[in-house]
């Protein structure tokens, strides 16, 4: 990267797309295989993720465990029948997925070659309570889920309430059309062209005479085949746009709306096919793309009868551009709330595994409280007596703070620590000794029983 992009902001430059495609496919082996994130070869990018979101080791871990037999087909009901080559998914270890679609907002262009019928993306279901209800999170937490749940339910039927009055009320004032009858022999564009010649560019001339003549009669439906006569020998844009405007007079939107996008195509700042594009939509009922176009249109070439078009389309619809931006702060809402519980869920379930950890390195037996053995140290296992010697230990234990955090320990069980998570001197000291700890114990096995340790005490 640095050589193809030098020392760049990450942030604003474009990563290389073999990059791209190597990341890609890490993520659906990933998917497909969970087992791989035990890998050792992992472990740099398990840190990366752990220090930049948040994530445990354990989280790795219990993604690795939990993963399926991989198979070859979708999952299916016990005992039932295997079908599809599909493949199951597994979620990675604590993702948060954040819903949201994008509205258009004033001054775009809208994408060229948008065809009848081509309605816009459902809105986003209704999050389960499961998926967002953690049952580490607090009250107050898995009520700000519920509350952020019903007012985007509540947002997503205001934004369709809102979309179906502004759609009746447009309609009655441009009304739609979509089933006029396409006059004959106006086929769709010629896909070969003849070679230009001075009797081609006559016949061209003359059959654009005609279909002003035509127009000059209101007779659009000649009109359209004298322009289709001079499209087949010689199409240009402004040509392929004024047969749209014959169309949108006699009431065939779709093809008005094939015919304005194909002379886009040719030239995309081209005034009179960016008018009949408006119109077109207006036929069809889709009138916020009809408002975009009429925008467009008037900054390329202004005219007053398009501009009172979008001012009427701006002004109807602007009711339901506001009921999607408060669908839109709905979700980011959603989403935040959503985040504060798992992340609660989170922290509890990591507090619980390192309370298991502690538990294990000093181990489980025995009353919590008590007074140490004389000395302070007697009674303690082999391997923790063989840690005391390494040198490391012992330098800690020299600061009495530390030393003083060890005894408590030892005394009081892991609620002691309690009061030192706060001082990162102490923490990790403790977390040194429980490592050395654990590497005498030979990486695992049941906890070793210190003095006055009760199997009831919280972990740090």
């Amino acid at each position: 990267i640095n050589a193809e992009y030098g020392d760049t902001d990450c942030g604003t430059m474009a990563l290389p797309p073999s990059i791209m495609a190597e990341l890609r496919a890490f993520v659906d082996m990933a998917t497909q295989h969970p087992q791989i994130w035990d890998s050792p070869e992992l472990e740099f990018f398990r840190s990366y993720l752990g220090s930049t979101f948040g994530l445990h080791p354990n989280d790795f871990q219990r993604a690795a465990e939990e993963a399926p037999e991989v198979g070859h087909g979708e999952p299916h009901a016990p005992g039932g029948p295997h079908h599809g080559h599909g493949h199951g998914h597994t979620q990675p270890p604590h993702g948060h997925s954040h819903g949201g679609a994008p509205c258009h907002g004033h001054g775009h262009a809208p994408p060229q070659g948008h065809g009848h019928g081509h309605g816009h993306a459902p809105p986003p279901s209704r999050p389960t309570p499961s998926a967002t209800a953690p049952p580490s999170a607090t009250k107050e937490q898995l009520d700000a889920v519920a509350l952020a749940e019903a007012a985007l339910a509540n947002a997503h039927t205001k934004v369709e309430q809102t979309i179906q009055e502004v759609q009746q009320s447009l309609e009655s004032e441009f009304p739609t059309s979509t089933s006029g009858d396409i006059p004959a022999d106006c086929d769709a564009l010629p896909s070969d062209i003849p070679e230009w010649s001075e009797a081609l560019d006559s016949q061209v001339c003359a059959a654009k005479e005609a279909a002003s003549e035509a127009l000059g009669k209101a007779d659009y439906a000649t009109a359209a085949q004298r322009y289709t006569d001079a499209i087949k020998l010689q199409p240009s844009a402004m040509t392929i746009a004024k047969r749209a405007q014959c169309f949108i007079k006699i009431g065939c939107a779709e093809a008005a709306l094939r015919d304005a996008s194909a002379a886009l195509e040719m030239n995309p700042d081209s005034p009179a096919a960016n008018k009949a594009r408006a119109h077109a939509y207006l036929l069809m009922g889709q009138y916020e793309d009809a408002m975009h176009a009429c925008q467009f249109a008037n900054q390329l070439d202004y005219d007053d009868a398009i501009y009172q078009i979008q001012k009427t389309l701006e002004s109807a619809l602007s009711s339901v551009v506001s009921a999607k931006a408060e669908r839109e702060n709905c979700e980011k809402q959603l989403a935040h709330a959503q985040k504060v519980a798992q992340q609660a869920e989170l922290r509890a379930r990591r507090e619980q595994e390192q309370a298991a950890e502690q538990e294990q390195m000093f181990g489980g037996k025995g009353g919590k409280g008590g007074a140490p053995p004389p000395g302070g140290m007697g009674g303690m296992p082999p391997e923790l007596m063989a840690v005391m010697a390494d040198p490391e230990v012992a330098a800690l234990l020299q600061n009495p703070k530390i030393a003083q955090a060890f005894q408590e320990i030892m005394s009081n069980g892991m609620g002691a620590m309690e009061k030192y998570q706060s001082d990162p001197e102490v923490m990790q000291a403790m977390m040194t000794i429980q490592t050395k700890v654990m590497g005498a114990k030979g990486g695992g096995g049941k906890g070793m029983g210190g003095p006055g340790m009760g199997k009831g005490g919280k972990g740090w």
